[in-house]
């Protein structure tokens, strides 16, 4: 696959999850965009809870390619963070869309 690739996943947090629980994953969050070669854009954040069915958190990624997007995957950083994420998360939906 060539071209850019746009990744994103939304959370619901389970109900035990705190903010600093939050400001712990946004920090490993803030590290990783830094770390990562091949991002154009990396976006993360507390929903705003305007429409029906909304999330609590969302991150987007635009990559580069699809090497980017494997690298970041592999990346240690990531597994950090994703596992914090996953430890926070009642449910969690990632799509991977071709721009």
């Amino acid at each position: 696959m060539s071209g850019k690739i746009l990744h994103s996943i939304t959370f619901t947090w389970k109900a035990s999850v705190t903010p600093d629980d939050i400001a712990r994953l946004s920090a490993l969050l803030d590290e990783l965009r830094g770390a990562i070669a091949g991002a154009e854009r990396f976006d993360f954040g507390s929903g705003l809870g305007l429409a029906p069915n909304a999330r609590d958190f969302g991150l987007v990624i635009v990559f580069d390619d699809e090497p980017a997007f494997r690298a970041y995957v592999a990346h240690p950083a990531h597994g950090e963070a994703a596992g914090l994420a996953r430890a926070m998360a009642e449910d969690l939906a990632t799509v991977q869309l071709a721009l």
